[in-house]
């Protein structure tokens, strides 16, 4: 994982955030999560200067959390139906967050508000991740329960894992809706 050039105290806070937001998840044992963290840069000198390169830079958002889903499982003969079994969910977090160009000169105030604003997009960003992996838990209770006649379990578990991954992204459209997209969290040059 990279670290901010522009300020070892906000990398090690950043990381920090990035640890306890990350940690206060607890997954299912067969829950898998990887998680990437990748950088783009701006720069500008700013709160307006530096909004307009982060729009620039990447499609008009502050950062952004892609996820990536994966379900695995087996099925055994119960009598007369079939019951899932080792089901696992795999999940794979990018996440793409701003960073200032090496070099960029920040007034002692803007400084102060691009910290803010990089730990607010921070937190924001992980509470997709903790929001994603909460959904995926519930799913796999689902499918680890889930018993079915033989001939039609791959069928309907293939549903109930669609709705799955369909309730993972709406409690994160909902989540963005409910926060401004990190804006009412903090994640804000103002």
């Amino acid at each position: 994982m990279a670290a901010f050039r522009h300020s070892r105290p906000l990398a090690l806070i950043v990381a920090a955030l990035v640890a306890s937001a990350l940690g206060t998840v607890e997954a299912d044992a067969r829950l898998r999560t990887t998680e990437f963290t990748q950088y783009f840069e701006v720069s500008g000198g700013t709160p307006a200067e530096l909004q307009r390169a982060l729009r620039r830079a990447h499609s008009g958002f502050n950062a952004e959390t892609k996820w990536h889903a994966r379900t695995d499982y087996s099925w055994k003969p119960t009598g007369k139906q079939c019951k899932l079994t080792n089901v696992t969910i795999s999940l794979r977090f990018d996440l793409l967050l701003p960073r200032l160009k090496a070099g960029t000169k920040l007034s002692p105030d803007v400084q102060k508000r691009w910290n803010r604003f990089v730990a607010a997009i921070v937190v924001h960003e992980n509470g997709h991740v903790k929001l994603y992996k909460s959904a995926a838990g519930e799913l796999d209770r689902k499918l680890s329960s889930f018993s079915s006649a033989c001939s039609s379990i791959d069928r309907e578990a293939g549903k109930i894992n669609q709705a799955g991954y369909d309730r993972m992204q709406k409690v994160n459209d909902d989540y963005d809706a409910r926060t401004g997209g990190g804006a009412k969290q903090g994640a804000t040059l103002d």
